[in-house]
């Protein structure tokens, strides 16, 4: 005799198997969109400290708000001092802004950084400002207490998957 359809054992069985697959597709896409997170954060932290090197280079700056009469560059306006990112660790977000002496150019807001990534500096501090001088000549670390190392580390670390990233700023300008 031939029977017709599954058995209660099949159809568990298929249920299983079908359940443990959906249980380890999801682990997997929560785990790329976590890295997906700490990879976008990080590349959007690179790219301000990038796009404030290459203004600075370039000696880039908005004329009339500096000061420049009919907005002319080069006609009274004061000198640019820098691109800034200024980067807050105890509330994980940055901003790039440009500077004539202490006139802010730009005024942009702020960027954060997703709740589920950790921000920390090497060395440690709560806040540093990153300024690229014009015209090639470095950067400058501000921060309490004062920064005297060549070099500051920006590490972003997702804590559950124990992943980290790091952007890393040198004196000389070169960002990393």
């Amino acid at each position: 005799m031939k029977r017709a359809g599954f058995t209660l054992l099949e159809i568990l069985l298929a249920m299983a198997l079908i359940t443990l697959g959906i249980g380890w597709g999801m682990t997997n896409f929560r785990r790329a969109t976590r890295v997906q997170e700490l990879d976008s954060s990080t590349k959007r932290l690179l790219q301000t400290f990038s796009t404030a090197r290459a203004h600075a280079l370039s000696g880039n700056k908005n004329c009339e708000a500096c000061g420049a009469a009919g907005g002319v560059c080069g006609n009274g306006d004061k000198m640019l001092t820098g691109w800034q990112v200024s980067v807050n660790i105890n509330d994980p977000s940055f901003v790039l802004n440009g500077y004539c002496e202490t006139v802010n150019f730009t005024n942009r807001l702020a960027e954060t950084i997703p709740a589920n990534i950790t921000l920390t500096s090497v060395p440690a501090r709560s806040s540093i400002a990153v300024i690229f001088k014009p015209l090639n000549q470095g950067a400058d670390f501000q921060s309490t207490p004062t920064i005297v190392d060549q070099q500051v580390a920006f590490i972003l670390r997702d804590p559950v998957l124990n992943l980290s990233r790091t952007v890393t700023v040198y004196r000389s300008g070169e960002v990393k």
